[in-house]
């Protein structure tokens, strides 16, 4: 999947992903080695632009993340479900789950949690008529991005402008 995903032919990743995917439920396996392959078939129908299949499944990978105890993961596919009602121009609920996200990063110190986050909400915000509430946000995203030299970073930027507009 990962050598498909490099080629860019996001159909044929999925379908190895998949196939990894039942590989793995035909095992039993319920452990990380699911939740990595879950993960990877969430990207890929984002990719896709498969919005509604890659919530569904990021559901499922965030209750794997709770039962496993992995704070981490809970911090990243909450915020991963706020980048899909972005996607889905759900602007009260990117708010909602940015804010959780936010808040989860915050508590773990994971900036790049942090700075997504941000930009999430700041974006959702912007997108409501409240430019000026997210302008900090924005401004946060942008700063923790160019410190972590983040690929994000033209996202952020892009949304600093949308708030200052």
């Amino acid at each position: 999947g990962f050598g498909y995903t490099l080629a860019k032919d996001y159909p044929a990743a999925l379908a190895a992903h998949r196939n990894a995917l039942a590989l793995l439920r035909s095992q039993l396996l319920r452990g990380r080695e699911v939740l990595v392959c879950l993960s990877d078939v969430v990207g890929t129908l984002c990719k896709l632009g498969q919005i509604d299949e890659a919530e569904t499944h990021c559901r499922e990978v965030l209750a794997m993340t709770k039962t496993l105890s992995d704070p981490d993961g809970v911090a990243c596919f909450t915020g991963h479900l706020a980048e899909l009602a972005l996607a889905r121009e759900q602007w009260p609920e990117a708010e909602r789950l940015a804010r959780e996200a936010l808040k989860l990063g915050e508590a773990l110190g994971y900036k790049e949690v942090i700075a997504a986050s941000c930009r999430r909400l700041a974006k959702a915000l912007a997108r409501q008529g409240r430019s000026a509430e997210g302008r900090c946000h924005a401004e946060r995203a942008v700063a923790i991005s160019a410190a972590l030299r983040s690929r994000k970073l033209a996202e952020a930027q892009a949304v600093l402008a949308e708030c200052q507009a």
